[in-house]
């Protein structure tokens, strides 16, 4: 029987993610936020309602989101979330009550979510 090595394994694994990544961008709808307050913040602000009528995450139709979180004008990290988890995670925190008024005008109904939830929200969904 032939031993596999870490590289060979590591290999297979980084070629699965690849084609996942290829996947997503190329066949798949993304809606694109870019936050500059969130370094400052913490948070990462995701839109319900703006004007009075449903708005970003309660009307989108993309299937992922990706957030670049910029510090001044450079686009440095991009976090890449399913809607759907997305959408549990921001109702966890609307329910918590982490909501605030913003956008032109202060018209737009936000929930605000800590950027590492982001990532820990994932881990413990894998552990689960």
């Amino acid at each position: 029987m032939k031993h596999k090595s870490d590289f060979d394994v590591d290999l297979k694994a980084g070629e699965i993610a690849e084609a996942k990544i290829k996947d997503i961008l190329c066949n798949v709808t993304i809606e694109v936020k870019r936050d500059s307050k969130a370094y400052k913040t913490g948070n990462v602000a995701v839109e319900y309602e703006c004007s009075d009528k449903p708005s970003g995450i309660a009307v989108t139709k993309a299937t992922w989101w990706c957030f670049f979180l910029s510090g001044g004008s450079k686009d440095e990290i991009a976090i890449l979330v399913k809607t759907s988890k997305l959408k549990q995670l921001a109702r966890k925190y609307y329910l918590l009550g982490h909501t605030t008024m913003g956008g032109d005008n202060n018209l737009a109904k936000i929930i605000l979510i800590k950027k590492e939830d982001l990532v820990e929200w994932g881990k413990h969904e894998v552990q689960n």
